[in-house]
């Protein structure tokens, strides 16, 4: 996981992008079978060239005295045990069956999906929300205050955390709603249940980190109907702290800035903010919270940046990784076979495009994707294989899409985002505008196609409280396709999610739930949540649309599903 998780958005285009989204998606259907993209014209790819190619980087940092960490502390991770009375009492309470393997530790619902799930190795649990089952309930929801309350009591009769330096607090409360659409008539909407996200502090200083997520899922009246523990016991380390001066933390902050925002032209900082940063390995410690604001050439609006630096020169196992991305994607090229690899029904395959010319934050996320289904995959449920993983491109959704993108059951996107559309190249440029009136469906195929879509960019996927027209595209792109998944708000890349979505989705959790539990548990979000940087609004909000009634489906579910046009189409989100 890189140090620096990075949100890119754009909240517009200056003319220039505007006629290359003109000349990119212009391709009508009755011409998308392999016709090679339009040319820009020499003058007009000049000078997109030129606002593209940034100058030397600019990087305003107030070196203000920081936050002394005297008197901070190393400590020491205390694995936490798996309490089997509570794995005991829930299975019976819902009817839950058990499939250990030497691999994993999973109990299935009625329906042979996952729903329990735990971590010996690590004392992680999570009973993984049914939100289609809470739906049927009808829910009436608490107030916040009763909220915290119930999650409160639930942790502390559970026994899910120990008492030791840090103290837990219920600190944010999450409603997630749905709304069900026919064409022609009014949506209806509905509140489902809410989510109580705890933070952890020492001394007043939040602690950050995989280590230490706690959420608690409400359903009607307050009852408990999910919740997840990734969570340690502290304790105080042998090793004593050898803190840097001021000189030296700027100075390494200044050097992350400078090894990952490519592209950009300016980089404005936050102020640092100590905090203890914990990544679920051995230790929790000191370090240096920020938050930076860049501005790319040529682009209407801003991306943004996190970044950590150790408080401590003797840190016992380093909080920086800067290693090179594992895997890079490959080159497509137009006229790609059309044929589909012949897998048995439920095996899924899977695609993955990356923006192109950006941050290979982007590339660490779609890698994290890929060891999160092979990691959670096991053996007994069907295999899953990895097609495409290529640098994007328009044609690959627009003209030549069969040979693409809709090849594959679960397509992944890394690219900036804004209303319908996100980027295949940079934060401005080779837009992919999905409401546009030429934009081909999805799923409809011969053979394999796509079942499930994800969107890792900035407010792709507005809900009704967003844009009362949300709907608009989803009628012209599900054509087969189950679930679009995405952000309703803006997010960071890298953001804690991908591995986490993907281990539970590969394992035979719902799709949806997996989704809004990622979000939830994502420590890149605790900070914009709990205390905002930029005070603008809250972050890393999930959103997911869907052909109705597939509330309940997993990655192995691979038969299409009828069109929008005839069922309607529902939409659930985060406020």
């Amino acid at each position: 996981m890189s140090n620096i998780r990075v949100r890119f958005c754009f909240s517009g285009f200056s003319l220039l992008a505007v006629l290359f989204v003109v000349f990119s998606i212009g391709a009508s259907q009755a011409q998308r079978k392999e016709v090679p993209p339009p040319k820009l014209s020499e003058k007009l790819s000049q000078e997109r060239e030129k606002i593209m190619r940034p100058g030397p980087l600019q990087i305003q940092m107030e070196r203000v005295p920081l936050e002394s960490p005297k008197g901070m502390k190393f400590l020491k991770i205390e694995r936490l045990p798996v309490k089997e009375s509570l794995i005991s009492d829930l299975s019976k309470k819902l009817v839950l069956s058990p499939k250990t393997t030497a691999e994993k530790h999973v109990l299935m619902d009625e329906g042979g999906i996952a729903r329990l799930q735990t971590e010996p190795d690590k004392g992680h649990m999570q009973l993984m929300t049914h939100w289609e089952k809470v739906a049927q309930t009808k829910p009436q929801l608490v107030n916040r205050q009763e909220a915290f309350r119930i999650a409160e009591d639930f942790i502390r009769q559970n026994e899910l955390i120990k008492k030791d330096v840090s103290a837990a607090t219920p600190q944010h409360l999450v409603t997630l709603s749905r709304a069900d659409l026919r064409q022609g008539q009014a949506p209806v909407i509905t509140d489902m249940g809410q989510s109580v996200i705890f933070q952890r502090k020492i001394a007043e200083r939040p602690v950050v980190g995989h280590g230490s997520q706690l959420v608690v899922d409400l359903g009607h009246k307050g009852e408990v109907v999910g919740f997840r523990r990734a969570w340690n016991a502290l304790n105080e380390a042998a090793l004593q702290p050898d803190f840097k001066n001021d000189q030296q933390i700027y100075a390494e902050v200044e050097g992350q800035i400078r090894e990952r925002a490519s592209g950009f032209s300016s980089a404005r900082v936050a102020k640092l903010h100590l905090i203890y940063y914990g990544n679920d390995k051995e230790y929790v410690q000191p370090a240096y919270f920020y938050t930076i604001q860049l501005d790319a050439p040529g682009v209407n609006g801003k991306s943004f940046m996190t970044g950590l630096v150790s408080a401590a020169r003797n840190t016992p196992e380093p909080i920086v990784r800067r290693a090179a991305p594992a895997e890079l994607p490959s080159e497509g090229k137009q006229g790609m076979n059309l044929v589909q690899p012949e897998l048995p029904e439920g095996d899924p395959t899977v695609g993955r495009y990356v923006v192109r010319n950006d941050s290979h934050d982007w590339v660490d996320d779609a890698n994290e994707f890929k060891g999160g289904l092979n990691d959670g995959h096991s053996s007994g449920l069907p295999a899953i294989t990895f097609g495409d993983y290529y640098w994007d491109q328009p044609y690959m959704w627009t003209s030549s899409e069969d040979g693409f993108v809709d090849r594959w059951n679960i397509t992944l996107v890394e690219g900036h985002g804004n209303t319908w559309l996100f980027t295949t190249r940079s934060n401005c440029c080779d837009v992919v505008n999905l409401n546009s009136g030429t934009q081909p469906g999805y799923g409809d195929a011969p053979g394999n196609s796509m079942r499930f879509l994800i969107l890792k960019g900035c407010a792709i996927i507005p809900a009704p409280p967003d844009k009362s027209n949300w709907a608009d595209p989803w009628w012209r792109i599900f054509k087969g396709l189950h679930q679009v998944v995405g952000f309703r708000t803006e997010m960071y890349i890298d953001d804690d999610i991908s591995y986490g979505f993907a281990k539970n989705i590969a394992s035979n959790h719902r799709v949806l739930d997996s989704w809004f539990a990622a979000t939830n548990s994502s420590s890149s979000y605790q900070w914009e949540r709990f205390w905002g940087s930029w005070g603008d609004q809250i972050y890393g909000y999930g959103t997911v649309v869907m052909i109705p009634g597939r509330e309940g489906e997993g990655i192995y579910s691979t038969a299409a599903a009828p069109p929008a046009t005839s069922t309607g189409l529902s939409i659930w989100w985060q406020h």
